[in-house]
């Protein structure tokens, strides 16, 4: 490297230690990176499905603008392109959905253009994802939460900036249209400048997979807690990253359960960073308890309409973060490879695609069919369901695989 290089790799890693601490490399890495990436996905995931329902289902006619909807499968691409190991694959596909985030507000005003550039992007985000949580550092420090926790972090940072972007647009992301050009600039300029710092600081350090011997049994158990990923990306993007939505089912105000649910997301980000807390979350009994209350979350969501549904709902998003977070650290101890990582979230999406198309179809079902008509209660239970399953039967086995080591 010549003087100027190093250099300018001196002067990154200082200013990320100065902003984060000693730990600076580390939480831009494996917070502030997934956080902004994340973010996007969430942004352009709605562009993506809201553009195919009105090429399609909102005509009342389907086109060829449908077939977009398998780049929701793209982590297929991970056990094509794994030769290429993790980070490599996490910096160069997080540096695709930079590009088109970026360039989402300048096609907002061409359908089939935004259609396109929203889902690369969301297709970007699905190898990305299952990339950076096949990662594996040596030397990780200790006075951090895990890197599977942080990651958890990093997503409900970005819902709730999500949230919060679409609360300033009266519940329309403005960052996504030609208003918010400049604060997508701003934004493509943050994530672009965090990743040009994590490679810096991390492509000489020790990133290997690792390679975890996998029966199959474990195989079965990541589709399996893949399926429950499936449910809780449905839950989030369809419920709990849209307080408007959630007032409409259950007939609370807006701003509660706005409130509620920001409140919720915020506070799992700030509590994950203490060791008492995370004690208590990895005993079996409190993931029970925690997941118990969930269940009566979905129930007031789906059944009662009680007048704190708002509240409840707001509380359910912090264990649904929590479950989430289950399941990435038993992905992370027990199937850390490159390839089960891709086989979680290839099976996570799938479902995600699923659910979300029944969904969609049950509210067209008398135009297109009538069989659905009335099911959306139960596509929802299914999500809830596979969620709350998959973090109880993950939640012993993660407890087992930390005593042993």
């Amino acid at each position: 490297m010549d003087g100027k290089g190093a250099s300018v790799m001196t002067v990154q890693t200082q200013l990320s230690q100065r902003v984060f601490g000693d730990e600076g490399p580390v939480l831009l890495r494996d917070l502030v990176q997934p956080m902004m990436m994340t973010l996007f996905f969430l942004e352009s995931l709605r562009v993506f499905i809201g553009q195919i329902y009105f090429q399609n289902l909102g005509a009342m006619a389907i086109g060829i603008s449908v077939l977009y909807v398998f780049l929701l499968l793209s982590p297929i691409a991970v056990f094509i392109l794994k030769r290429f190991g993790s980070f490599m694959l996490t910096i160069v596909t997080g540096m695709g959905i930079v590009a088109l985030r970026l360039a989402l507000p300048f096609v907002a005003g061409y359908a089939s253009l935004a259609l396109l550039v929203a889902g690369l992007l969301t297709a970007f985000y699905g190898v990305y994802l299952p990339s950076t949580m096949a990662i594996n550092p040596v030397d990780y420090p200790t006075s951090i939460p895990s890197r599977s926790e942080m990651t958890v972090a990093g997503f409900a940072l970005a819902l709730a900036c999500d949230i919060m972007f679409r609360a300033l647009g009266a519940t329309w992301d403005f960052t996504v249209g030609y208003s918010g050009i400049l604060v997508s600039a701003v934004l493509s300029a943050v994530a672009f400048i965090v990743l040009c710092i994590v490679y810096k600081d991390n492509k000489g350090a020790v990133l290997e997979d690792a390679q975890f011997s996998e029966g199959m049994g474990s195989r079965l158990m990541i589709v399996f807690l893949g399926a429950g990923f499936g449910g809780f990306m449905f839950l989030v993007t369809s419920f709990f990253a849209y307080p408007s939505s959630v007032a409409r089912w259950t007939g609370t105000d807006y701003e509660t359960s706005l409130v509620m649910i920001l409140i919720g997301t915020l506070l799992y980000a700030i509590v994950v960073h203490h060791p008492s807390f995370r004690c208590i979350m990895k005993r079996i009994d409190g993931v029970l308890v925690a997941n118990a209350f969930l269940a009566l979350a979905a129930a007031d969501l789906i059944l009662f309409h009680s007048p704190l549904a708002g509240i409840v709902a707001g509380l359910g998003s912090f264990v649904l973060l929590m479950d989430l977070g289950v399941l990435w650290s038993y992905l992370n101890r027990s199937g850390g490879r490159l390839s089960s990582s891709g086989i979680f979230h290839l099976i996570g999406m799938t479902f995600l695609l699923f659910f979300t198309l029944f969904f969609v179809l049950s509210f067209v079902a008398g135009q297109v069919l009538p069989a659905l008509e009335g099911f959306s209660p139960y596509i929802v239970v299914l999500a809830f369901s596979l969620l709350i399953l998959s973090s109880l039967l993950a939640s012993p086995r993660l407890l087992t695989q930390e005593a042993v080591e």
